[in-house]
């Protein structure tokens, strides 16, 4: 038995239920989380409604002006805060894991920075908390 763990993208939850749905599997825990990868300290977007400002948390980087000595901010470059993303988790079969993966690969790839992660953990045990016995996926 294996734990997958999953951070992806926001926007990308919806898409991501309807494929888990589809494929059948039902035991799934979703997490609210922030954090930020490999973009390190800043990012450029395009973001001319200022979406990714209000959404994502991230600011404007500023910088002076040469004639007004003002700062200004820069059009298209921010500093990168964390990032609301979710986590999900999935305690599966091992002969289930390569296909789980793949599917959540197939929902998430767009291919820019940040699509996610996927880590793949050993599951030592499994205890019910109803009955406090031991048990597996299958069992209630």
């Amino acid at each position: 038995m294996k734990q997958v763990i999953a951070v992806i993208r926001d926007e990308a939850v919806e898409k991501t239920k309807h494929a888990l749905a589809a494929a059948g599997i039902k035991r799934v825990t979703y997490l609210h989380v922030t954090g930020r990868g490999q973009q390190k300290d800043t990012i450029r977007v395009p973001d001319p409604e200022g979406t990714a400002q209000r959404n994502l948390g991230i600011h404007p980087l500023h910088k002076r002006c040469p004639v007004s000595g003002l700062d200004k901010p820069e059009e298209k470059e921010y500093e990168l805060g964390f990032i609301p993303q979710r986590m999900l988790m999935i305690a599966a079969a091992d002969e289930d894991i390569r296909s789980i993966v793949q599917l959540l690969i197939n929902a998430n790839q767009s291919g820019r920075q940040g699509d996610g992660k996927i880590f793949i953990c050993p599951v030592v045990g499994v205890i019910s908390v109803r009955t406090e016995e031991p048990g597996n996926l299958t069992s209630s």
